[in-house]
């Protein structure tokens, strides 16, 4: 080995060691983010893992959940654990390694674009990765429990092996390793076609990426890679559709309203972009830039955000118009960014040039590294919170719903049917029969009219609406209510309702039906 080529492994290791703690920084500013929904999916992978089929309630055949291959991602974690006792009150921590670690991939493909692909030099390329680890909408989904980290580590691994794929590849005739060019770009495709249910779309355009480059005459091999997305997805939607009876999933008929409209109005669509202008429309005509600059190299990134932006469009900017479509995108987002400021400057030295494009990229890092902890404060949350209560509770304890989980543990009968908003933590620790108030998991719910709002199902206690009737009608046992103030609560409206008692560190209200001996001997309300 020579002299140059260890010096520049050691500044390698360096650059990467000092990336990684960045990233580490940065991630426990927001590592208490509980996320509820995540839960719905541990609930199903607990079951199918249990031998209770891929159901949120044994017996009910009803897709609730929008991720299956993080589903069975968590669900096999899930089994292993067992050996070692009950894992469910801990999987909310072993969700949240599985997530550092695909940030962690994420990062590292995001580099090998920016150096193998995009033919950046080192230090622009480990800027752009520092733009990322510093963006907090990222940040956020890979400190949550929630398949958006995993789903972004298969999207930059996609896209990193689909690009080297078509610039390398030959005729599948004269290749020397066909079949491992071939698995590389299509294990990730696969996965990702798997992972979450707007993956499709993200799917298609990294095809249309493929069409240009080819100038849509393609190779042999490149059939071989359709055919295996196409026979895969097409094989789990007939799954899909014999066991669950239904083309479309719950979260799909509750919450997307299917009506073209902009979706820089949504606050989240807003909040994300706020950093550099006021809305996706001016980052996209400022990626126009990046795209001009080199329209072969920067095509597929621009394609997957403007597609992501046309989704949002046709689906009304309703459905999960937050943190969960756009994190994905982020280093995507930042490969153009980088790309825009990548102009040569006419009369200013290497180095100046070089001066001018870290400090850019440097006060944008830290504008957006400032920028995530505002972002966090606007769902109630305090960064930091996982340092500070560190020690003071367990691991458990620290799960904001475990309080209500036990309670209901203590207190209920196992045949208890319960109420909640979103069937999250709440059901997923307590495995009681649960109704869930978005219709996420209960399919008339999911189609009753006069549901939606701007953020899917918002269900009140009002007898008059078609929702609350159809939950009164099924005579539950319990209604968890939360996390809040009690206002405008059941026992204020529905005159066979009890309140029960307040969980405590959840602000979580329990209600119990008058007739109902759902509670254990002696805790009657």
């Amino acid at each position: 080995m020579t002299t140059q080529t260890a010096d520049s492994r050691k500044t390698s290791i360096l650059l990467a060691t000092l990336v990684v703690l960045f990233f580490l920084a940065n991630l426990v500013t927001f590592f208490d983010f509980t996320e509820d929904d995540a839960a719905i999916g541990f609930r199903y992978a607990a079951h199918l893992f249990d031998g209770k089929g891929l159901t949120y309630n044994p017996s009910e055949r009803v897709e609730g959940y929008s991720n299956f291959g993080y589903v069975v991602l968590v669900g096999i974690f899930y089994k292993i654990l067992t050996v070692f006792g009950d894992p469910r009150p801990y999987m909310i921590w072993v969700a949240k390694l599985i997530n550092l670690a695909a940030g962690l991939i994420a990062l590292h493909f995001c580099y090998r674009f920016s150096r193998d692909i995009l033919k950046k030099e080192r230090y622009l390329a480990v800027l752009t990765t520092i733009l990322v680890a510093a963006n907090g909408s990222f940040m956020i989904n890979v400190a949550s429990p929630m398949e958006t980290a995993t789903y972004t580590a298969l999207l930059t691994a996609a896209l990193y092996y689909l690009t080297r794929y078509i610039s390398n590849s030959q005729p599948i005739t004269h290749n020397p390793k066909p079949s491992y060019i071939l698995l590389l770009p299509t294990l990730p495709l696969v996965l990702l076609s798997l992972w979450r249910i707007d993956a499709p779309i993200l799917v298609l355009a990294l095809g249309l990426g493929l069409a240009f480059a080819r100038k849509f005459r393609f190779r042999k091999q490149d059939f071989v890679i359709l055919a295996a997305l196409v026979s895969v997805f097409a094989a789990y939607t007939a799954f899909r559709y014999v066991y669950f009876g239904e083309v479309f999933n719950n979260p799909f008929h509750s919450k997307v309203n299917l009506s073209f409209a902009s979706p820089v109005d949504s606050v989240y669509t807003n909040i994300y972009f706020s950093h550099l202008g006021d809305n996706a429309v001016l980052f996209l005509l400022l990626f126009l830039l990046a795209l001009a600059i080199d329209h072969e190299k920067y095509l597929a990134p621009f394609l997957l955000v403007s597609t992501q932006w046309l989704y949002l469009c046709i689906i009304g900017g309703d459905w999960m118009t937050g943190f969960r479509f756009w994190a994905p995108l982020t280093p995507f987002i930042c490969m153009l960014l980088a790309g825009v400021i990548d102009v040569p400057f006419s009369k200013v030295s290497d180095g100046m040039q070089k001066a001018l494009k870290t400090l850019i990229l440097v006060c944008l890092a830290a504008w957006w590294f400032n920028s995530g902890r505002a972002i966090y404060q606007l769902g109630a949350r305090t960064p930091y919170s996982f340092i500070h209560n560190f020690g003071k509770k367990s691991l458990v304890e620290a799960n904001r719903y475990w309080a209500t989980a036990k309670w209901l543990n203590e207190n209920a009968r196992k045949d208890t049917v319960i109420v909640v908003a979103e069937g999250g933590f709440i059901p997923y620790l307590t495995d009681l029969h649960t109704i869930d108030t978005y219709g996420l998991c209960n399919r008339k719910l999911a189609h009753i009219d006069g549901l939606r709002g701007a953020l899917g199902l918002k269900l009140t206690w009002d007898l008059t609406q078609p929702g609350s009737r159809y939950i009164a009608s099924l005579k539950p046992d319990i209604l968890v209510v939360g996390p809040g103030p009690r206002s405008d609560n059941p026992d204020t409206i529905w005159n066979d309702w009890h309140y029960a008692a307040t969980t405590p560190s959840g602000r979580m209200h329990i209600y119990v039906r008058t007739d109902s001996d759902a509670l254990l001997s002696g805790r009657k309300p």
